[in-house]
């Protein structure tokens, strides 16, 4: 009975033509000529100042390496200048305090023909009167005459 229930019967797409699949009819393209735009996807002009700025900022990096080389190779010069001048100091010093000592200076002195003083070489001045300092008049000082040219100035501006 189940083959009764079916609607095969009716089923009348069996009869027709089975539909053919169309075809598009594709005109042929010319080929493309060589573009950088179409292969990279970058414009030309881009490329170009990228690989300028790339070219500028290595050089200032080369250029900035080459300043430090530089300064650095100056930096040791002066600082072995700087060891050879601090030895030569310690060195004159050295001589300056052999030149003075108390030992070389009498020698030198009694070569000189000079000897050490005695006591009654020794004359002391005893002043009992009071210190007093006194100018005297006379000639203006500079600082008095800016003085003077001062106060003109302040009369002549202000009255």
């Amino acid at each position: 009975m189940a083959a009764y229930t079916s609607n095969a019967a009716y089923d009348l797409s069996r009869f027709e033509a089975p539909e053919r699949p169309r075809l598009e009819v594709v005109k042929p393209q010319k080929p493309k000529p060589f573009s950088i735009t179409r292969a990279w996807g970058v414009a030309p002009i881009k490329i170009i100042l990228l690989s300028v700025l790339l070219v500028g900022v290595i050089s200032v990096m080369l250029a900035s390496q080459i300043a430090l080389v530089e300064l650095g190779d100056e930096i040791l010069t002066l600082q072995e200048e700087l060891e050879t001048l601090q030895s030569e100091e310690v060195r004159l010093q050295l001589q300056l305090d052999a030149g003075l000592s108390l030992e070389n200076v009498e020698a030198m002195a009694e070569e000189m023909g000079l000897v050490k003083m005695e006591n009654y070489q020794v004359e002391r001045v005893y002043l009992n009167s009071d210190d007093a300092v006194v100018v005297a008049e006379g000639t203006p000082t500079l600082l008095d005459q800016v003085g003077h040219f001062l106060e003109g100035i302040w009369h002549t501006l202000f009255g």
